[in-house]
């Protein structure tokens, strides 16, 4: 087994971390709905993830979501381009 292979499973395997710390933050998000707002617009993941649609307790985690949907992100595409370069 290759270092770049062995190096791209350790990625992929942060990269899954990473979604499962999203999809968390994702659900305590969601205990802090902002009052009035449309059931509609908390539909889609990650559109959702907008300061105005929470409360001020949640706003915090607004920027966790979105920096580790990009942290996510980028792991991934290190791990792909790992396990192709194998």
């Amino acid at each position: 087994m290759s270092v770049a292979r062995i190096a791209g499973c350790g990625f992929l395997a942060a990269g899954c971390a990473l979604a499962l710390r999203m999809a968390w933050l994702d659900q305590r998000l969601q205990e802090h709905r902002a009052p009035g707002v449309p059931r509609a617009a908390y539909a889609f993941v990650p559109v959702r993830w907008q300061r105005r649609l929470y409360t001020e307790a949640g706003q915090p985690l607004v920027g966790r979501a979105w920096r580790t949907l990009l942290a996510m992100d980028l792991v991934a595409v290190v791990a792909l381009l790992l396990l192709m370069a194998e």
